[in-house]
This record gives C-alpha cells, sequence and structure tokens, in this order.
C-alpha cells in the first residue's frame, strides 16, 4: 500500500528544496532502516537523476527528506521512497508534484 502527497505548491524547474514526511504515525515503535529514493514522470520514465540530488537525499529513525530539483515546466513527477524499518515492515510513500515556470 502507498501513502500519497501532492506537493500544494507548483514548484519552479530552477528551484531546489527538501520536502519532508514524517512516518512517526506509521511507525508505532519501529524506526526507519532504510530508504529508496526514486523519481518517474507521468509517462513512467525514471527522472530520478534529474529530479532528486541523491547526494542530499536523507532520512532519519521518523523522518524522510527527498531533495528535489530540476524538472521541466508543464510537467508532473511522482517521488517515490520506499521505507524498511527494523521491525522488518515495509511501505511505499509517494509525492507528486507539478513543475511550472511563470
Amino acid at each position: 500500500m502507498s501513502e500519497k502527497f501532492v506537493l500544494q505548491e507548483v514548484k519552479a524547474s530552477w528551484e531546489k528544496f527538501f520536502v519532508e514526511i514524517d512516518a512517526a504515525a506509521w511507525l508505532g515503535s519501529e524506526t526507519i532502516s532504510n530508504v529508496t529514493f526514486s523519481a518517474k514522470d507521468a509517462a513512467g520514465t525514471d527522472v530520478s537523476a534529474t529530479l532528486l540530488d541523491a547526494a542530499k537525499n536523507t532520512f532519519t529513525t521518523t523522518l524522510i527528506k527527498p531533495y528535489v530539483r530540476g524538472g521541466t515546466s508543464g510537467t508532473r513527477y511522482y517521488v517515490i521512497m520506499r521505507v524498511s524499518t527494523n521491525g522488518d515492515n515495509h511501505r511505499e510513500y509517494v509525492i507528486e508534484l507539478l513543475v511550472h515556470d511563470t
């Protein structure tokens, strides 16, 4: 089961920033042990190398923080984070965002 979030603000192609998801409610007494980050455009093409900064994507025991950058104006993207816990539970989080330059 995936939990989906929609970034309410439209992102400009030149903007770069962290998006933070607090997974504490789902985790209960467990903690995050690993997160894999990826990104796709609306056509399903992998755009991880251009939309995410792998060196800056990070997580804590309860927070997931992808670092988004770039993108093409008029394009919708999906940031996918697959979370593993110290209790061997797994969950996918998805952030939907739209890039648009004015």
